[in-house]
């Protein structure tokens, strides 16, 4: 067998690629692309609405005295100012939810060459098992939260 020898050819000079300056304020020049950024800002605020959400729970479990200061930390200004910004974010999230949802679902309606409709294979395409999965994260967090 005989052993051949590879060279790499190896130049000290290489060319730079053209590289395009990019501002980092990019999204706001087309309003799609502001849509996406602010729709992945809103998370955030929804997070903080299930925050409320869990502390209002937690003051109502420990009485009518921690309720009411719940309530009282609630009508501070700031806490109000962020509840109404988190509502507006809230909404345009569910707003921006439901129109993709309605795009997304309408392909369920179409049918295959055959004449039949392949909903299970989407279904599959999209998430696997999707009430398997939800089943047993539901258990999970279910448990989680009872322990």
């Amino acid at each position: 067998m005989s052993e051949t020898k590879r060279t790499t050819a190896y130049t000290e000079y290489h060319p730079r690629w053209y590289r395009k300056d990019v501002s980092t304020w990019w999204w706001l020049g087309r309003w799609p692309y502001l849509k996406f950024i602010l729709r992945e800002i809103s998370s955030v605020f929804v997070a903080w609405s299930v925050v409320v959400l869990l502390l209002q729970l937690r003051s109502l479990s420990r009485g009518p005295q921690a309720y009411a200061d719940f309530e009282k930390w609630l009508r501070n200004p700031l806490i109000l100012l962020l509840n109404l910004i988190t509502l507006f974010f809230v909404v345009f999230h569910a707003v921006t939810w439901f129109n993709r949802a309605q795009r997304d679902g309408s392909s369920f309606s179409r049918q295959t060459r055959a004449g039949i409709f392949d909903h299970e294979r989407k279904l599959r395409r999209m998430g696997g098992n999707l009430p398997g999965c939800s089943l047993v994260s539901g258990e999970v967090v279910g448990g989680k939260a009872i322990q």
